[in-house]
């Protein structure tokens, strides 16, 4: 009975395992740990969809063929609904194109790791703020996607676990009291948890998590995806879109996240005042720009703020129960930007720290979670705020949903 975890995310997913030494291990797909969540559609209708990275290459032929986009399915994960379609074909949901990617990862993983033996159990992680239609849509394309026991977790808790499980298998780490904020901030969305430690190696999220659903990696993008239709519309009179309006999402997906990549690996600490010099091809134009540090960290600013804005709401939650935060640890791929750390180092008045296995600390606890069973978790009403457990279906308190409910415990 083979089980799995997957960190559904909004540009790249992850997903993990536990081995036979109890270790949770990162599932490789063409020798890259995660997959892009895409899936590519024959506007013909003639061939098997097409799924991550042989969807992602669609994007380089979008300047010959610039239709090809509108049969990528894409931003799943934001726009996850029972309305509308991802592509042109008005056959195909925003569930099928969920359960067509899902089911992609199932057969890839069961042949490549499994030794064709059926997954049968799945954790699905979603973000803090996914409301209950959209977690039950997320669960339809699982079961579409042959998924049998599916367990939904949030991003937040699934981090504090791989977290924690990457603390225990460290050599002579000796667990304290303390309380340890969780940054995760991924492609798309913010996930913040406090997680309380104990010295006995016990833990449980102390206060109710929060996030944001729209501030990412992507948002950063787009910042510099403008900069690049000024300057094409400034020097050669045009959108770099070649009409407003009109995306050129080669640019945006493939240009402007390498283009955010260079500019981060350059501006990585205050002493850095060089300009970086960075290149795109939009609007039939071969475009370069200097970028100056101002100009950077002008990219990063409406998306760290909302950042900001967030780790101020966890110390409110914090400070409210008299709990303080003793350190904080980075979690996802943007997370990796220097001004994210500076952010937070601002803010809480501590260094924070990373792990080996950040990119897929995620992933790693929910594979841990569908694997050992239930965490300890302190969980509280979406809606009222109301203490409870995973354990129950809905509050006591406003009688609403509990968005924490495990299905296990039916």
């Amino acid at each position: 009975m083979a089980k799995i975890g997957i960190d559904f995310g909004t540009t790249i997913s992850k997903v993990s395992y536990v081995d036979a030494n109890g270790e949770a291990r990162a599932i490789t797909f063409r020798r890259t740990v995660g997959i892009p969540t895409l899936v590519y559609y024959d506007e013909r209708g003639k061939m098997e969809p097409k799924v991550g990275e042989e969807a992602f290459n669609r994007y380089k032929f979008a300047d010959r063929n610039p239709d090809i986009i509108n049969w990528i399915a894409k931003d799943l994960k934001r726009n996850l609904s029972d309305t509308g379609y991802p592509t042109l074909n008005p056959n195909i949901t925003y569930v099928d194109a969920v359960s067509d990617f899902l089911r992609y990862i199932k057969d890839y993983v069961e042949r490549q790791v499994f030794n064709q033996e059926e997954i049968t159990d799945v954790c699905i992680t979603y973000p803090v703020m996914f409301d209950m239609n959209k977690k039950d849509l997320l669960r339809t394309a699982a079961e579409k996607a042959g998924f049998g026991n599916i367990v939904m977790l949030k991003e937040s808790e699934a981090a504090a676990m791989g977290y924690v499980n990457y603390l225990q298998k460290r050599e002579n780490y000796i667990f304290r009291d303390s309380n340890v904020l969780i940054f995760d901030f991924g492609g798309g969305t913010l996930d913040l948890s406090l997680v309380e430690m104990k010295f006995q190696g016990d833990f449980l999220l102390s206060v109710p998590p929060c996030g944001d659903p729209n501030c990412g990696g992507e948002n950063i993008d787009r910042e510099i995806y403008n900069a690049w239709d000024k300057y094409c519309l400034d020097r050669y009179g045009h959108h770099v879109g070649n009409e407003e309006g009109c995306i050129d999402f080669k640019l945006l997906k493939v240009d402007c996240k390498g283009n955010k990549e260079t500019l981060s690996d350059h501006f990585n600490d205050d002493s850095v005042d060089t300009p970086c010099l960075v290149d795109a091809i939009g609007g039939g134009e071969m475009l370069e720009m200097d970028v100056s540090r101002e100009q950077w960290e002008a990219f990063l600013a409406q998306t760290l703020e909302k950042a900001r804005r967030q780790v101020r709401e966890m110390k409110r939650r914090a400070e409210e129960k008299k709990i303080g935060i003793d350190s904080a640890v980075l979690i996802g791929g943007s997370s990796y930007i220097y001004q994210v750390r500076k952010m937070l180092r601002e803010e809480l008045g501590i260094e924070p720290s990373y792990i080996e296995t950040q990119d897929v600390a995620v992933a790693n606890g929910a594979a841990l979670y569908i694997e050992n069973g239930i965490m300890p978790i302190r969980c509280f009403c979406m809606y009222c705020g109301h203490e409870m457990n995973s354990s129950i279906k809905y509050c006591p308190h406003c009688g609403r949903p509990n968005a924490s409910y495990d299905i296990r415990c039916e």
